[in-house]
């Protein structure tokens, strides 16, 4: 989905610019802009090469791995049947 492939912003108060200023990540976590404007309002806009071999292991590697995890379709077939597995309040 094109949610879970868009950049992460990072938004605060133009008065906070001189310490903390808004940025734009990466999917893979580095920065790709960052807002500096000494304090007055700014505004990111930024087109994702989706190609960029730097993007490569958190689009095309990791997210499908995190989306099959998460459905736990990688592990269906360790699932174990055991009452003590299923009883989270004892030991």
């Amino acid at each position: 989905s094109p949610a879970a492939t868009c950049p992460r912003s990072c938004a605060d108060p133009a008065a906070c610019s001189p310490t903390l200023a808004s940025g734009l990540f990466g999917p893979n976590g580095t920065s790709i802009a960052r807002a500096n404007n000494g304090g007055r309002p700014d505004l990111i806009v930024h087109d994702l090469d989706r190609e960029n071999p730097d993007f490569d292991v958190a689009l095309k590697k990791a997210r499908p791995w995190r989306r099959q995890a998460r459905s736990g379709e990688i592990y269906r077939d360790k699932h174990v049947v055991d009452p003590r597995s299923d009883d989270r309040r004892s030991i």
